[in-house]
């Protein structure tokens, strides 16, 4: 079985996350930088409901829909934080 590995994965995911939190930000990414906190802790989250889906498989459903929309989520902030770096200079287009 790989939910030992499953559940190792989803706490490297909280764990980056809370490491975010220690990283100073200006003020006009703090929404983003916020996102992507919470988007990589929801994606570790989702892991302890793929843990369950040997007892329960609508629990890997919703572990995979959960880790699909924090996905997105993290995704959409990346590209908004490229977006702001771009209008700003510090990255060329």
């Amino acid at each position: 079985s790989a939910l030992p590995t499953i559940k190792d994965t989803g706490a490297l995911y909280m764990s980056f996350s809370k490491q975010l939190q220690k990283v100073p930000v200006p003020v006009g990414i703090v929404e983003y930088h916020l996102t992507l906190m919470n988007g990589f802790y929801g994606m570790g989250q989702s892991f302890s409901y793929l843990q369950q889906m040997e007892d329960n498989g609508l629990y890997g459903v919703v572990g995979i829909a959960l880790y699909k929309e924090y996905a997105l989520r993290v995704e959409s902030s990346l590209l908004d934080l490229r977006d702001y770096f771009v209008q700003y200079g510090i990255l060329q287009p």
